[in-house]
């Protein structure tokens, strides 16, 4: 990571009264009076957007500039202000610089030149995190902040089922995230942590984080913590068995699902419990597999949480939940504890929100369907 300049990356939909994230950008950028660019060019309503994200940061505390990159009512986008030597000069005279949501393709276009380099405007967003700034990206804004961006990566099923290819799916991002780390976001009210492992797959990156909505991962130095409602999803396919041709396939690919207060070492990928959480006692497994009946579809916004709480809170040492549509092959995915599986709670809210780390985790099209597919055409 670039020195001592501050990622947040959120998840998308942050609630306008979460004072705790956006309290935690004020505190990053300086505190109250510090300057925030706003960059709600990715929306297809980017003045609209640009002034409820400011109206938010102005109520914590913050200075803004709208940095307008485009004009909506044209198409296609000049990028012509992201060149502006003027405008390139107050973002960089700014302590943070917020990215809102939208389409992440309209940003990249509007920030990258046409043969791939830095436009003046991106130039100086860089420059603002190397000295220690904050850069926040929500949504589309979070997805352009690694090396390898989502661009068109679509659903998690029909990911898996025919891969995600580079440049029409996936593209080149600001790179401002540790190397070898790719982000997804709205990761489990959207079930995107299979086209995570396709990415993954296809660009043959370790790591993944897929942060949740209303959910905040805020990266410092060589630490991330994560702040908010949700959740973050986190993939490591180090020691992972993977085919990497249509239909993918992984097994033993580790699974961590962490909590508002949770951290993780970017170093050694070391994961650390909310020093106000409990850990949880694993029961000891069976050599018993269970597909829980309630769960109908391993992608379904609800179902991560739904069977990470069934695995944990029962003796059997996995779950296998299918994943189902009509274009391919379907797919069952494998939850399993392990000797090093770990689990912890706390109370939010009144809410019990369990986190775990180490859980592997294997997709597998589900060949017995594909033959009978295939033998009926």
């Amino acid at each position: 990571m670039t020195r001592s300049g501050t990622l947040f990356i959120l998840g998308g939909a942050i609630r306008p009264d979460h004072a705790a994230i956006w309290q935690e950008i004020i505190r990053a950028a300086g505190g109250t009076g510090c300057r925030i660019a706003v960059i709600a060019a990715a929306s297809a309503q980017a003045a609209l957007k640009a002034g409820r994200i400011c109206e938010r940061l102005q109520h914590y505390g913050a200075q803004t500039l709208t940095v307008p990159l485009s004009d909506e009512s044209q198409l296609p986008f000049s990028p012509t202000i992201a060149e502006d030597k003027s405008w390139a000069d107050a973002v960089s005279a700014c302590d943070g610089i917020y990215l809102s949501g939208g389409d992440q393709g309209r940003l990249q276009r509007l920030l990258f030149r046409g043969n791939g380099t830095d436009s003046a405007v991106l130039t100086v967003i860089r420059t603002v995190h190397a000295r220690g700034g904050v850069i926040a990206g929500s949504s589309a804004g979070a997805a352009i902040l690694s090396q390898h961006m989502l661009l068109d990566a679509g659903l998690s099923l029909p990911a898996l089922q025919r891969g995600l290819t580079i440049p029409t799916a996936i593209c080149n991002g600001f790179g401002l995230v540790p190397a070898g780390m790719l982000i997804d976001q709205h990761a489990i009210a959207r079930g995107r942590y299979g086209r995570m492992l396709a990415a993954q797959l296809a660009t043959s990156t370790a790591f993944s984080a897929g942060v949740d909505e209303d959910t905040a991962l805020i990266l410092h130095e060589h630490n991330a913590r994560v702040c908010g409602s949700g959740g973050v999803v986190l993939l490591d396919i180090r020691n992972a068995h993977c085919v990497s041709s249509p239909p993918l396939q992984a097994s033993q690919v580790s699974l961590s699902l962490l909590r508002n207060g949770d951290s993780l070492d970017l170093r050694a990928w070391q994961i650390r419990a909310n020093n106000n959480a409990s850990f949880v006692s694993l029961p000891s497994s069976v050599a018993t597999e269970i597909t829980p009946h309630n769960i109908k579809d391993a992608f379904d916004g609800a179902s991560l949480e739904a069977i990470i709480a069934a695995l944990i809170d029962s003796d059997v040492c996995a779950c296998k939940v299918p994943a189902q549509n009509e274009d391919g092959p379907d797919y069952w995915l494998r939850f399993r504890k392990t000797i090093a599986s770990r689990a912890w709670v706390q109370e939010q809210h009144g809410i019990r929100r369990l986190s775990v780390a180490g859980l592997q985790l294997s997709a597998e099209p589900d060949t017995m369907r594909s033959i009978n597919d295939s033998k009926s055409d």
